[in-house]
């Protein structure tokens, strides 16, 4: 019976290499709800990046980080000037 070679690594489809979770600034009381919704985005985005070209240039991961600044910033905007 031939053995197969013990492959490393986590199991297919984590998300370890692509997220970091190192934080530069918390949201501000009654705010939790921006992380979760950016976090939603996020993933959504990087799972579409992933399954139309396989993986992520860092110009796109950039990209990415920019347009989840923005959002956050835009979601702050709204729910400041209610």
């Amino acid at each position: 019976m031939p053995s197969t070679p013990k492959v490393g690594g986590g199991q297919p489809g984590n998300r370890n290499r692509t997220k970091h979770g190192l934080r530069a600034v918390r949201s501000p009381k009654g705010c939790s709800w921006i992380d979760s919704s950016l976090t939603a985005f996020r993933r959504y985005v990087q799972d579409e990046i992933l399954s139309r070209d396989g993986g992520a240039t860092l110009y796109q991961e950039a990209l990415l980080q920019s347009a989840c600044r923005h959002e956050q910033r835009a979601m702050l905007a709204a729910r400041w000037l209610r």
